[in-house]
């Protein structure tokens, strides 16, 4: 679907997958990031996989329906890596 890398060189990917993505509900003592966001979200806020991890303790990931289909789509396979002298 899309992806990006940041200028510290972390790199992630998401990826359509129908049936294979559920959601949380919002809760109090946790950030909310759309799944649509997620990867811009992460991007901005974290420079390496460690970071991302640290950032997973205080999100939650939840499904916003979109206009079509009405129903959140089903984003999975995150990838992250870090990128290094690349041509």
């Amino acid at each position: 679907m899309f992806d990006g890398v940041n200028e510290q060189g972390l790199a992630a990917a998401v990826l359509y997958f129908e049936g294979y993505a559920d959601y949380d509900l919002p809760i109090d003592n946790k950030e909310a990031i759309a799944s649509l966001d997620f990867l811009h979200y992460i991007l901005g806020h974290c420079s390496s996989v460690d970071d991302l991890k640290a950032l997973l303790k205080n999100i939650r990931i939840v499904g916003i329906p979109t206009p079509s289909p009405k129903r959140p789509l089903p984003y999975i396979g995150l990838l992250q890596i870090k990128v290094a002298n690349v041509l």
